[in-house]
C-alpha cells in the first residue's frame, strides 16, 4: 500500500511515554512526522494531507478533529 501525504501523526505509546513506531518507508519520507503528544491543533496543518497512524484513544479524536480545520486526513490502523 502506498499513501501520499505531507504529515504523519503517530499515536503509539502514551502522551507521557511516546513510542515512535518504525513505519515502512519512514527512512525516505521527506514530510513531517510527529507523535500525538506533540499535536496541538488542526490549524497548523490546514491545506495539507495528514495521515494519523493508529486506532487507539488518542488517534480517533485527532483524526476526527482534522477535517473541519481544512485538513484532508486519513486514519490507518493495522493489526
Amino acid at each position: 500500500m502506498s499513501i501520499r501525504t505531507g504529515v504523519v501523526v503517530a499515536t503509539s505509546g502514551s502522551f507521557g511515554r511516546p513510542c515512535q513506531s518504525s513505519l515502512p518507508g519512514l527512512e525516505v519520507f521527506t514530510g513531517q512526522v510527529l507523535h500525538v503528544a506533540d499535536y496541538r491543533a488542526p490549524a497548523e496543518f490546514a491545506g495539507q494531507r495528514v495521515v494519523v497512524v493508529g486506532a487507539g484513544n488518542s488517534a480517533v479524536p485527532v483524526a476526527a478533529e482534522l477535517p473541519p480545520g481544512g485538513v484532508r486526513s486519513r486514519r490507518r490502523a493495522r493489526r
